[in-house]
């Protein structure tokens, strides 16, 4: 099949969480995991039936108190309707 440049770089080797999880929990998974992922760049936080509830930066995720739990705002996401060139 001949896919777009740009979907072939598609990848689902990144990490991932639940915001019920607490930091420190997130942190050790990632980095056992560490070269496992693509890219670490973010931490996608899904909800319990895998759809994505929004993203949080290693740089946040590192800041925040070990026994604090992950939060983030809900992120809507659609796809473009048309396509874009």
């Amino acid at each position: 099949m001949n896919l777009p440049a740009s979907i072939k770089k598609i990848t689902t080797k990144v990490p991932t969480c639940r915001s019920d999880q607490k930091t420190s929990d997130v942190r050790e998974y990632l980095l056992k995991n560490m070269a496992k992922f693509e890219t670490v760049n973010y931490i996608y936080v899904l909800t319990r039936s895998n759809r994505l509830k929004g993203v949080i930066s290693i740089q946040e995720l590192f800041s925040r108190s070990p026994d604090s739990h992950i939060t983030v705002s809900y992120t809507h996401l659609t796809l473009p309707t048309k396509r874009i060139v």
